[in-house]
């Protein structure tokens, strides 16, 4: 039967052979600047997103309160809007999806591509 002193000393003895040896891999020269890299870039996406997701909640808002304002103002006025709301919502909703695509565009990808292309150039 092993004892812990046994146990003990086989351990002793593989730790100091496993610390003399040299490690099989290495990390490239530039690993702490890519990662730093990565870590920021994944940071500004999170950012942007939410940027992006929170001028569109304002906007919502916005719209919103128009509608509640309008209803509470003229009840008739507002069931005029809404039919005529209802009656080209097909074109509505292409005007809305466009209206998202462009703050997108201006919160998200417009604001990652000047962080890329400044990095880019500034590494040149």
């Amino acid at each position: 039967m092993k004892t812990k002193q046994d146990i003990d000393k086989k351990m002793e003895l593989f730790l100091d052979e496993v610390l003399k040896t040299s490690p099989e891999c290495s990390l490239s020269s530039d690993f702490a600047e890519n990662l730093k890299r990565k870590v920021y870039t994944t940071f500004l996406w999170k950012r942007y997103l939410k940027e992006f997701f929170i001028s569109l909640g304002a906007a919502s808002l916005v719209v919103g309160v128009t509608f509640v304002i309008l209803y509470f103002i003229n009840v008739d006025y507002f069931k005029d809007t809404l039919s005529y709301i209802l009656e080209y919502r097909g074109l509505l909703l292409f005007a809305v999806a466009i209206v998202v695509v462009l703050f997108f565009y201006n919160y998200v990808l417009l604001n990652f591509m000047l962080y890329y292309y400044k990095n880019k150039f500034s590494k040149s």
